[in-house]
């Protein structure tokens, strides 16, 4: 026991000095980490112009006009408003101009990204001027190189587009889409995020998700878009994802033709349990396939890429969300539903209705379109 004990002592005393040892090697990597920031201080003091030549470099290139194509970056805006604060951007603020105690210290944007994010993402609801400022890229460079990049912290670079689904204007897009990407048969610990810009068409999602799951060149595929829970459509390649209803955080699930040429998600007999219809149903219309579908084919339904060219009956058919729109076609649903009101659109009653003397109404306009819609 005796022997024991001093041998219990003896490790005790041995793990003592080992953690007195890191606490050391701990201290002297502090010290080195401090003396690296003086110097790094020091060394951009050295490379910073003074702050009327920031000031007359940098204010022109604020100003500067989207160009479709262009990297603009993105600056937390505390940083920025401190920044114009030491270079006397504002005239009726210059009382800090050239103050060491105004200087903003290396770029921070460490607000406008979550914590323990490795991708290139953003937090949510972030609004231009009040968390962020953009900057064009040759904007950024001279800043960057100029006041360095704070612990933590990472370039934070949008590519402006040209935005709009009907009227186009260049837009910087803080926020592509980030899709969910699956392949079937869906396994839910196998899928993967990746980001895409709404100009993008959904050939480029797909070939992402061949090389994602490592699916060769030579393999033919195709993609579906689940739309809700248990309910998929098949998109078409050539479509622009800003003009199909994509949003951030949908599955996009990729098919891989089987080596017999026919499809995993294949047709099956009329008869079977809650049958759907497909776009690979042939004669019989409908699919055996795991998932609910809704595409575009020889069905009586169509997807909103064909919209109007099936054989449905008025009055059946769905409305494809355009944009948040989901809110509004609920309410067209309940109207449309409605028998009276509608006769009274579809038989044209409304007309004689119409009052085009009203100064604060729409002449009309908007009855119309109502009427075009369910007729």
């Amino acid at each position: 026991l005796a022997e024991d004990k001093a041998r219990q002592q003896r490790e005790i005393s041995s793990l003592a000095e080992d953690k007195a040892q890191q606490q050391r090697e701990i201290s002297t990597l502090t010290e080195d980490k401090a003396q690296l920031e003086r110097y790094n201080a020091e060394l951009l003091q050295k490379i910073q112009p003074d702050t009327q030549t920031q000031l007359d470099e940098i204010r022109p290139l604020l100003g500067r006009k989207l160009q479709e194509g262009e990297i603009w970056y993105l600056v937390d805006v505390q940083w920025m408003k401190q920044w114009k604060k030491y270079v006397g951007f504002d005239t009726w603020d210059r009382s800090e101009v050239g103050e060491e105690s105004a200087n903003p210290g290396p770029i921070d944007n460490s607000n406008l990204i979550p914590s323990n994010e490795e991708e290139d993402i953003l937090k949510d609801h972030l609004m231009e001027d009040l968390d962020y400022s953009l900057l064009p890229e040759v904007a950024w460079t001279k800043l960057s190189s100029w006041y360095g990049l704070a612990d933590g912290s990472r370039p934070i670079g949008r590519k402006v587009i040209e935005w709009g689904m009907y009227e186009k204007h260049l837009k910087v897009e803080v926020y592509p889409i980030r899709l969910e990407l699956g392949c079937h048969p869906l396994d839910q610990n196998k899928k993967v995020y990746k980001t895409f810009s709404r100009i993008e068409k959904m050939s480029q999602v797909k070939e992402a998700a061949k090389e994602v799951f490592e699916i060769s060149e030579d393999k033919e595929c195709r993609l579906w878009h689940r739309y809700m829970t248990s309910h998929y459509e098949q998109v078409k390649e050539n479509d622009v994802l800003q003009e199909c209803g994509i949003y951030s955080n949908q599955l996009m699930l990729l098919e891989v033709k089987n080596v017999d040429g026919t499809w995993p998600r294949a047709t099956y007999t009329q008869g079977t349990m809650n049958p759907t219809r497909s776009s690979d149903s042939g004669a019989s219309g409908y699919s055996s396939s795991p998932y609910n579908t809704r595409s575009s084919g020889s069905s009586g339904y169509s997807s909103f890429s064909n919209y109007g060219r099936g054989t449905a009956e008025p009055g059946l058919c769905g409305l494809q969300n355009l944009g948040n729109t989901c809110f509004m076609n609920s309410a067209l649903q309940c109207l449309s539903n409605t028998k009276q009101l509608t006769d009274y659109f579809v038989e044209k009653s409304f007309v004689k209705h119409i009052n085009t003397n009203n100064l604060l109404g729409m002449k009309g306009q908007l009855a119309e379109s109502y009427a075009e819609l369910l007729q």
